[in-house]
């Protein structure tokens, strides 16, 4: 018994010790589980790269702070710039920016301080028991310290921008406190960066670096308006509320014609400007012509200019993809089917962009918000009103601004008051009815006005009743102008109906017969109004009534569109002679504001089949599209003329001598432009046959112009040879004719380092020089300028390519040449290199880099970030070296830029060197040098790096190695570059 006693006690100790080592266990195991827990906590709420707080804990924080202390500032910084930062440095250098930012942040904050990395390269600090004039010395201090410590440590200085809120006194929410400090951040980046605004309004209080108090202005990209914007608030208070959602980036009005949709969103647009860093335009889509001409009228909208090759959509998008702007896109309905689904890639390809469309119609796309107009507030047929004090209803204060305006010192009656408020409702308070309606107060009382117009409205409704019911009211407003016009009034009115995006008074007067009495009087009448350019708009729903009148006499019709198409033309073929006579910079612009004229008139003349003045027009209208670089609306325009021509031939084929000449003079054109897009093969074919024709006509001149593209095309595709021997036929029958411009571009051309050498090359540019300056040719001169100066530099001819570079530039400059502008900046950093300024040199092309990408000329990306990768490689900085050459490789293979991607090839070979991988590197130069393409630079280069390593490595070993390497193709190659490095 006594043993069974010990063995039970002894189970129940044992027991006790198992169960307390479980326990101990399981302790263990909870406090791991809690530490790791809080880690995770930890990091859920930091950010991973800055150790700072991420935005998902900075309501708790601010929640804390609002509980212990009365006041509260907020402080947002952005980096000044810092995409600049990246594409010069490298994303490793952009974060050890950031690193170093987060640092000067948490040494400047005070112990119960929070700080955030609110996303990308913007930064949050919260500042309890600080009020905003203690935040704005923090701010000064930590401004001061960035500038200071970042040039210490990356060599360059790194700016900040700040933007201040308050608690409570701006806002106690903080949703509004970020918005109010958010808009004075950009107040700050829009008044030149480097320095605090304060949130104070509308007046805010900016600190610019020198610690002066000055206001932050920012320049408008919106139309002025000649009049008053008035009413509309509750409208205008709906789409603010609408565009601050975050998911709305796509807003439409919807409204009938003349509800007044357009001024609505401008002014809208207006207001919110201040919220947008990179602005707010506005595209006046009744002014488009055709939805083919969407792009490129969307690009003139946005002060974008298309560069010499690629799609012309995808340099739109690239041009877009980083911008935070707003876009207003006017009378969408006339092109909706084409214009939705370019809407849907700009919304994909630029997210920070928003979108304001106004259209009759909705566009019926997956994110689109709408906001439906109606007319204007208007008095109900039991309510009164008050004169003096009308503001409760838009269309009577519309109503009295119009009639004052033309009439200043006009009363009304309490008889009359009613009156106003028959004739606002009988238009429905449509604005362009109400507008149209006021000025005839000049002419008639107001109770005669009120029955002219009730008459009209029976009349129509009872006769017109195709009509939709929305315009009915519109039309009561056009049909009574149209009766108080006199007969001569009437008739120009009806002929300003061909007029596509207004006139200048001299095709009023030849096109219309409208001499400025006309004029005049139609504007008293409100049915034309004259722009800030000085040209003559109508209304694009007025212009399709004044149409149907027009249309109402074929035989005068008939007449009117042939005068519009002659005059037209006549001023396309005007434009070239202006520009020849060394007026390019006023001829173009002539020619730009009425570009939607001319391209009705060139279609009315293939309609026409006018072949006469079609074949007088078709250079000027190739040159015009070639400067502006709307490269494939231009080679389109040519391929239909083409067609049309050829169509009108029948099957007998091009029997007359003007069918010949204008197909011959077209697919010529049309080959050059195909050329400059990098569509080698289809230029080849259009300028082979047009060359075939030409010959067979012995037009000479047009021979010529045909061999100085056809070379280009022989060139860009390395062979060097049949491009010199074209150059030089080209140059003989120049000569020949004695063409002195003919001559010039030849000789420019025929200068091919390849073929004759630099110093040949040199003497050929200064006799192009001459013959330029002679001519006063300031486009001709530059390019000129410009290659003696690369000339120069390959030369080893440092200053002296130096001095050529900066008067190219300074050319340029005054051209307004933003693509030479960029080419010149490249170019002197280049020579700054081999001065050894690199830090300058790189900063050059890094703004030259900077101004490839703002206008979408990848040829020139892909250039500049090869040279700045040349730079890099010289300061032994193989990273960013590497990164810069994969990206201009990448970019090179893109778009078919041969002799480009090989250079670049090169240069990854002799990086390969400099990093001891001399195997690959051989490998690499080998196979660039079996290439067809390469230029003198990339020969010189990979002849002297493949000797160089052919003496260093085993000879068996290098002849394998070039005898594999000679059967890749360059495809092949640059794939594996792109994959390995």
């Amino acid at each position: 018994m006594e043993e069974d006693r010990l063995e039970e006690a002894f189970l129940e100790a044992l027991d006790r010790v198992n169960e307390k080592e479980l326990q101990d266990k399981m302790r263990d195991y909870l406090e791991q589980y809690h530490s790791r827990i809080q880690r995770l906590e930890q990091q859920a709420l930091r950010d991973r790269l800055t150790g700072l707080f991420n935005r998902h804990c900075l309501e708790d924080e601010f929640g804390r702070m609002a509980r212990n202390h009365t006041v509260i500032s907020l402080l947002i910084i952005d980096i000044d710039y810092f995409k600049s930062v990246n594409d010069r440095f490298g994303h490793d250098t952009g974060d050890r920016v950031l690193q170093a930012m987060a640092t000067f942040i948490t040494d400047a904050a005070r112990g119960d301080d929070a700080c955030f990395r609110y996303g990308g390269e913007e930064f949050l600090v919260l500042l309890p028991g600080t009020d905003s004039q203690g935040a704005l010395r923090f701010a000064e201090r930590l401004r001061s310290v960035i500038a200071d410590r970042t040039l210490e440590i990356f060599t360059v200085p790194i700016t900040a921008s700040f933007g201040i809120a308050e608690s409570p006194r701006h806002s106690r929410r903080l949703d509004e406190l970020l918005h109010m400090a958010d808009r004075a951040l950009y107040k700050a980046k829009h008044g030149g960066r480097n320095r605090t605004v304060v949130f104070e309004g509308d007046a805010a209080v900016t600190v610019p670096p020198g610690g002066a108090v000055s206001p932050g202005p920012g320049a408008s990209h919106l139309p002025q308006q000649p009049t008053a914007f008035i009413g509309r608030e509750k409208e205008l208070t709906e789409i603010a509320s609408l565009l601050g959602e975050e998911d709305c980036r796509l807003l439409t009005l919807v409204g009938p014609g003349g509800i007044g949709k357009t001024r609505l969103a401008l002014e809208a647009a207006m207001r919110a400007e201040g919220g947008y860093p990179h602005g707010a335009y506005f595209f006046p889509g009744s002014q488009l012509s055709s939805p083919q001409h969407l792009v490129s009228a969307l690009a003139v909208s946005l002060d974008f200019s298309f560069y010499a090759e690629g799609e012309a959509l995808a340099q739109l998008l690239d041009f877009l993809r980083e911008k935070k702007l707003l876009l207003v896109m006017d009378s969408f309905e006339r092109f909706i089917e084409e214009g939705s689904l370019l809407l849907a890639r700009i919304l994909e390809a630029a997210p920070q962009a928003k979108i304001m469309v106004t259209s009759q119609e909705r566009l019926n796309l997956k994110g689109e918000w709408i906001l439906e107009v109606g007319g204007m507030d208007v008095p109900d047929d039991e309510r009164g009103f008050s004169l003096t004090a009308p503001d409760e209803f838009d269309a009577i204060n519309l109503f009295l601004h119009g009639a004052r305006r033309v009439y200043p010192g006009i009363t009304f009656t309490m008889e009359e008051r009613p009156l106003i408020g028959d004739l606002c409702r009988f238009l429905e308070g449509m604005p362009l009815g109400i507008e149209l309606a006021s000025p005839w107060i000049r002419f008639l009382p107001l109770k005669e006005i009120c029955e002219e117009i009730a008459g009209s409205l029976d009349f129509l409704s009872t006769t017109l009743r195709d009509i939709p019911e929305r315009h009915r009211s519109l039309r009561v407003a056009f049909e009574y102008s149209w009766n108080l016009l006199k007969p001569e009034e009437r008739l120009a009115f009806a002929r300003m109906s061909v007029f596509r995006g207004g006139f200048r008074r001299e095709a009023g007067e030849e096109v219309a017969g409208a001499p400025l009495a006309l004029i005049t009087a139609l504007m008293d009448k409100s049915l034309l109004r004259r722009g800030s350019s000085g040209r003559y708009e109508m209304h694009g729903v007025l212009r399709s009534y004044a149409g149907e009148k027009l249309g109402e006499g074929a035989a005068e019709e008939e007449r009117v569109r042939d005068a519009f198409c002659s005059y037209y033309l006549r001023l396309l073929q005007a434009c070239e002679s202006e520009y020849l006579r060394a007026r390019q910079v006023e001829a173009l612009a002539a020619l730009e504001d009425d570009i939607e004229n001319i391209r009705e008139a060139w279609k009315m003349a293939v309609q026409g089949m006018c072949l006469e003045e079609l074949n007088r027009s078709v250079s000027s209208l190739y040159l015009f599209y070639d400067i502006k670089a709307w490269l494939e609306e231009g080679e389109k325009l040519l391929g239909e003329l083409v067609a049309a021509v050829r169509a009108s031939a029948g099957e007998g084929g091009l029997r007359r001598r003007i069918e010949e000449e204008l197909v011959a003079r077209a697919v010529t054109r049309q080959g050059c432009l195909a050329l400059r897009m990098g569509m080698h093969e289809k230029a080849s074919e259009l300028l082979d046959e047009g060359l075939r024709i030409l010959r067979g006509l012995d037009m000479q001149e047009e021979v010529a112009f045909n061999l100085i593209f056809s070379g280009m095309l022989s060139e860009r595709t390395g062979d060097y040879a049949r491009a010199s021997g074209l150059y030089r036929e080209s140059l003989d029958i120049y000569r020949e004719l004695d063409n002195r411009r003919g001559v010039a571009t030849a000789l420019l051309n025929q200068a091919i380092h390849s073929v004759v050498g630099y110093e040949e090359a040199r003497k050929l540019y200064l006799e192009s020089l001459e013959i330029y300056r002679e001519l006063g040719d300031l486009r001709g001169m530059s390019i000129s300028i410009n290659n003696l100066g690369v000339a120069c530099f390959y030369l080893g001819e440092y200053e002296e390519a130096k001095r050529h570079y900066e008067e190219s530039l300074a050319i340029d400059r005054r051209l307004g040449d933003r693509r030479g502008i960029a080419i010149g900046l490249v170019n002197l950093g280049e020579v700054a290199g081999k001065l050894g300024r690199r830090e300058e040199a790189r900063e050059l092309c890094g703004q030259g880099l900077e101004d490839f990408r703002e206008i979408g000329d990848r040829r020139g990306m892909a250039s500049t970030l090869s040279i700045i990768g040349q730079l890099a490689m010289d300061q032994d900085d193989p990273v960013e070296a590497a990164s810069r050459f994969r990206e201009a490789l990448a970019v090179s293979e893109e778009i078919g830029a041969v002799p480009l991607s090989l250079n670049t090839m090169a240069q990854m070979a002799l990086l390969l060197e400099k990093r001891g991988e001399k195997e690959r590197s051989h490998e690499v130069i080998c196979g660039v040098l079996s290439q067809e393409g390469c230029d003198v630079e990339t020969r010189n280069l990979g002849e002297g790096l493949r000797d160089r390593l052919a003496f260093e490595l085993p000879a068996p070993a290098c002849k394998q190695v070039a005898d594999r390497a000679g059967k890749r193709s360059r495809e092949d190659l640059a794939r594996e570059m792109l994959e390995r490095s």
